[in-house]
C-alpha cells in the first residue's frame, strides 16, 4: 500500500508539473453515490452506442456525463485512457505500469472483480488542489470506466 501511494504522489506531482497553471472551477462536489451511479450510467451507455460514440460522448460536456467535479474517465485493459471527460489531454496516454500503481491495482481488480473502489490523491477542477479522491470503477467488456468524489468530512 505504501508503494502504491507513493507512486500516486510522483504521478501527481509529474502531472501538476507538466501542466500549465488552471483555475479552479466553481462548482458541485460529487459524492461516492453520484461517482458510481455516473460509472453505471456509462457503462450502460457503452452497451448501447458502442466505443466510439461512447467516448465521445463521454469527453461531450453536454452529454450528460459531467458535472462539477464528476467525470467519466475510461481506460483499455492495457491501461490506456481512451476516454476522459474532464482532461482529454490525457487520452492516450497510460495509466501506470509499474508495480504499486493505480493502473495496475484498478486492472487487476477490473480483471478478477469486475468492479470496485480506489484511492488516491488527484487534483480538483473545483478546489485547484490536489486532494484526496475516492472512484468507482466497473469492466464493461474491454474497458474499465471510472469516475470519483472528493470526499469532504460529514458527507
Amino acid at each position: 500500500m505504501t508503494r502504491l501511494r507513493l507512486s500516486l504522489i510522483i504521478v501527481v506531482a509529474l502531472v501538476a508539473a507538466g501542466t500549465p497553471a488552471r483555475q479552479a472551477l466553481a462548482c458541485a462536489v460529487a459524492t461516492k453515490p453520484a461517482a458510481k451511479a455516473l460509472v453505471l450510467k456509462a457503462a450502460a451507455h457503452l452497451r448501447l452506442r458502442g466505443p466510439h460514440a461512447a467516448f465521445r460522448d463521454f469527453m461531450n460536456p453536454s452529454a450528460g456525463f459531467m458535472a462539477g467535479d464528476l467525470y467519466v474517465w475510461v481506460i483499455d485493459m492495457k491501461g490506456q485512457m481512451v476516454a476522459n471527460g474532464r482532461y482529454p489531454q490525457y487520452v492516450g496516454s497510460t495509466m501506470g505500469r509499474g508495480p504499486g500503481s493505480l493502473g495496475v491495482a484498478v486492472l487487476a481488480r477490473a480483471r478478477f472483480k469486475g468492479a470496485g473502489w480506489v484511492e488516491y490523491r488527484w487534483y480538483s477542477p473545483c478546489s485547484g488542489r490536489v486532494e484526496r479522491k475516492v472512484a468507482f470503477f466497473k469492466r464493461e467488456g474491454g474497458y474499465v470506466i471510472g469516475a470519483g468524489a472528493y470526499p469532504k468530512p460529514g458527507v
